[in-house]
């Protein structure tokens, strides 16, 4: 990274980003050193992806304390004015840098006051990983919550379920632990479509549960409303087998 970059770069699903900058490496010898680093996934269809951010850094500025009011590096995953669910991380003297977000992208904002005066550096690592959603067909998957075992976040996954003629989907949850239905309503659900007709879930229904259809295209949907909570989501396996 030098200062005065503005760059935006799209990464593949399993591609990953190495970003370094060193104060000594620049051209800019005296004034504010300003860069901005702007990195998302490439859309994959109904497939979510989150970013993870890890590394090192080092910056040297006396006026900092440990607020990094001078000079730091700022990471966010605020998309837009109104996006009232992103986080914006500041980093900051000699630290360990580590964002993850269930946005598709992140930025990195780089400000270093009088780079004449003030040194430092840092390396990061930026890291696509998928967080729900996709197709699944053919062969055995997993299905699960993002985060899980942690809670869950506010997000929609829809997982598309595709198995061979004459074969059967099987479900098997072994953990299902949802916000609980609430005057007989599911505020977080998972919506189970076969085509002939619809289930919700929430709560712990679907426990230790093995589900079967004798359907070909199965569609999973998955919703939550809190951005907090204390529910670890579900993790289920998908599997086929012949139609009976």
């Amino acid at each position: 990274m030098m200062c005065g970059d503005k760059l935006h770069i799209i990464l593949e699903e399993k591609e990953e980003l190495i970003v370094n900058f060193d104060s000594d490496n620049q051209t800019l010898v005296e004034g504010e050193c300003l860069a901005d680093l702007r990195v998302a996934v490439k859309d994959t269809g109904i497939k979510k992806y989150g970013m993870q951010v890890e590394g090192e850094m080092d910056l040297e500025d006396p006026d900092n304390g440990e607020l990094c009011t001078s000079s730091y590096l700022r990471v966010t995953d605020v998309d837009d004015l109104e996006d009232e669910t992103g986080r914006i991380n500041k980093f900051c003297n000699k630290d360990s840098i580590d964002f993850e977000t269930i946005e598709d992208l992140v930025t990195l904002e780089l400000s270093l006051k009088d780079i004449g005066k003030n040194k430092g550096q840092f390396m990061v690592k930026l890291m696509p990983h998928c967080l729900c959603g996709g197709l699944i067909d053919k062969t055995e998957g997993e299905i699960k919550t993002p985060l899980y075992p942690r809670p869950y976040p506010n997000i929609l996954c829809i997982w598309v379920i595709k198995a061979a003629l004459n074969s059967s989907i099987f479900l098997h949850f072994e953990e299902f632990n949802l916000r609980p239905r609430a005057k007989k309503h599911c505020k977080d659900y998972l919506n189970l479509n076969d085509g002939m007709g619809q289930e919700l879930h929430c709560g712990k229904e679907l426990q230790h549960t093995t589900k079967k259809y004798n359907v070909n295209l199965l569609i999973l949907r998955f919703s939550s409303t809190r951005t907090q909570n204390e529910y670890s989501g579900f993790l289920g396996k998908v599997m086929f087998g012949p139609e009976t």
